[in-house]
Parts: structure tokens; sequence; C-alpha cells
């Protein structure tokens, strides 16, 4: 699998060596890259990596209110750059009709880490805030929250997953793999540029379900979202 080959040379970080891991978890990890690397040479063929023009919905559920912040994070489809929280996926790849009928997504997951205050205590907790300044009594502590953000290559329905590095390229995968990949986190993410719906597609899988359009479907509450055909969990 090469993506670059459309018309894009691979960004010379793909080049670069990296030291891998020994031992039995260097050889799970180069089974799941292999399996991982395999299937998205299928069914991502043809894929072009974002450009300046693409739009990447990266940051919120086409079909709910749903981050990466959430509970199960969000996973971005990386045939068309389209983003569902975990409940949405056998609708979301039945939509896409991947080549070889694996999906393909980036899963995103962000975790909010709480940061010590000066007296080691954990911010944002304790006292209830009662005065507009900082650091003081009454006042909000003196620190703050980090984010944890981890991303994982994930096939669908297998579940089958390959965490990635904090730095990429990763060397047990793809130049093609990792340059899509790449090009999608560093892309700006859709609400960032021309406002634009998220397509037609998404409406059509869920009117063939049952359940209303994209844009009744978003602001319906969970309760309901979670009631409707479209909205099969995962086991």
């Amino acid at each position: 699998m090469d993506f670059p080959a459309e018309g894009a040379d691979p960004p010379a970080a793909t080049l670069r060596a990296k030291p891998t891991q020994t031992g039995a978890l260097a050889n799970e990890m180069d089974a799941a890259a292999t399996a991982i690397t395999a299937a998205a040479g299928v069914a991502l063929a043809g894929v072009v990596p974002p450009g300046d023009g693409t739009k990447v919905y990266k940051s919120e559920c086409a079909l709910s209110f749903q981050t990466p912040e959430s509970e199960g994070g969000l996973y971005l489809n990386l045939r068309t750059f389209v983003s569902v929280a975990r409940e949405f996926l056998d609708t979301d790849c039945a939509a896409t009709g991947f080549p070889g009928g694996v999906g393909v997504y980036l899963h995103q997951q962000w975790v909010k880490i709480v940061k010590d205050t000066a007296d080691g205590s954990a911010a944002g907790k304790g006292d209830a805030i009662t005065k507009l300044a900082i650091g003081v009594e009454g006042g909000a502590a003196v620190g703050g929250v980090e984010w944890d953000r981890k991303h994982a290559v994930v096939l669908h329905p297998s579940g089958e997953r390959f965490e990635l590095p904090a730095e990429l390229p990763c060397p047990a995968l793809s130049d093609g793999l990792n340059v899509l990949v790449m090009r999608v986190l560093e892309h700006d993410d859709a609400s960032k540029q021309v406002s634009a719906p998220a397509g037609p597609r998404l409406d059509s899988a869920a009117k063939a379900s049952g359940g209303p359009p994209l844009a009744a479907a978003r602001h319906e509450p969970p309760s309901a979202q979670l009631q409707r055909s479209v909205c099969t969990r995962l086991p």
C-alpha cells in the first residue's frame, strides 16, 4: 500500500529508522501491525491523504455530540474522514462499503489528567470556589489539567487494534498508512474551515436503518439515540 503514489511523496520523517522493541511484546505488536497493514492495503486502496481542500471531521461524531474526550472516544473513518462514536461503527462501516468488508478507523481517546497544585492537592477539587481569584482561600486552585491523547488504528468489526506511539511515523506500519495517519492528525478539523455538512452518506444510512436524518439525530438525547436501530453497540 502506497498512498503517496497518488501524487504526494511521503514526508522525509517516514524514512527515519527507529529502534524497535524486543521480546513477546514486540512479537504481539508486529503481528497486530501486520494484520492492520494488510487490511488497510485493501480497505483504503485509492485513498489520498487529506490536503488543504479536504474536509476532516475529527473533533465530533457526525451522529451525536460525542468527542475524543467522551467515554469511548471517537473513531475517524480513514476512507471518508468522518468520525463516529463507537455505537455508530456498524452503521458507518456498512454505509462506507470498505473494499474487503473490513473498516479501518483511527481511534482518538483523550483522557483528562488533573495536575497537582503547589500544596500537593489536586487542582479543581476541594472547597467550592467563592471568589474570583486564583491561589487564595475561596478562589480557584493553582494548577490545571493536561490531556493524555492516545491514538490507535482499529479494524471493524473484529476490533483488532494497534496502539500508535506518541511520536510518528511508526516503523511497524507501512509508509502509506503512516503518511495517512500523520496527515489526518496534522490537518485542521473541518469546523475550522468553511462550514459544510458531513455529507448525505450518513443521512442515507440512517434513513435506511429506520432512523432520523443526520441533522435530527445530532440533536436527539443519548437515550433516544441508543434506542434506535442505528445504535447497535459493539459487544
